[in-house]
């Protein structure tokens, strides 16, 4: 984790580590609004990275948004050597339920 220099945590990172697979799915990172553009994204990423390859883990997989609307999460991840994947996309149907009515 990232510190400030008032001793606050202003930046983190967590990995799922699949043992039996060896790959280890990072999430979720966050920073401090006031701390960002200043590295801890990629530090606390990157020290996570490392306690997973020290646990055993082979393999990372990150996953996420991404696309053109939201740049910084690619931008921060392939800065660390993550490389695009696969991408998936979600499809949702609603369909409107009907009430019963009271038989009168």
């Amino acid at each position: 984790m990232g510190g400030a220099p008032t001793g606050d945590f202003v930046a983190t990172a967590l990995i799922w580590h699949d043992r039996v697979h060896g790959i280890g799915l990072v999430e979720p990172v966050g920073c401090a609004p006031e701390y960002r553009r200043r590295g801890l994204g990629q530090a606390v990423n990157l020290a996570a990275l490392h306690a997973l390859r020290e646990a055993g883990g082979t393999d990372a997989l990150v996953c996420p948004r991404g696309d053109d609307g939201y740049p910084q999460a690619r931008a921060l991840y392939q800065s660390i050597g993550f490389k695009p994947g696969a991408r998936t996309k979600l499809y949702v149907t609603c369909q409107q339920r009907r009430r019963a009515r009271p038989v009168t």
